[in-house]
């Protein structure tokens, strides 16, 4: 199994999102056109792929959402 960074930078290559790499989504669309860095889309898939630490993330970054 790839690292997280291989994969993200893989998808960066490719211009699909990381998820569809690792077969959690289904479509190719890519997330580049997005002003996010790379380091921001890590974050974005480790939020989503740890949805018990999701509350805990949101009370320490402040988000009432």
């Amino acid at each position: 199994m790839p690292k997280n960074e291989t994969v993200a930078r893989m998808a960066k290559y490719l211009e699909v999102s990381p998820g569809w790499l690792w077969g959690v989504i289904d479509t190719k669309e890519s997330i580049t056109n997005f002003a996010v860095s790379l380091h921001e889309r890590l974050l974005v898939e480790a939020y989503r792929n740890k949805p018990e630490m999701q509350k805990a993330i949101d009370i320490l970054l402040g988000i009432n959402a």
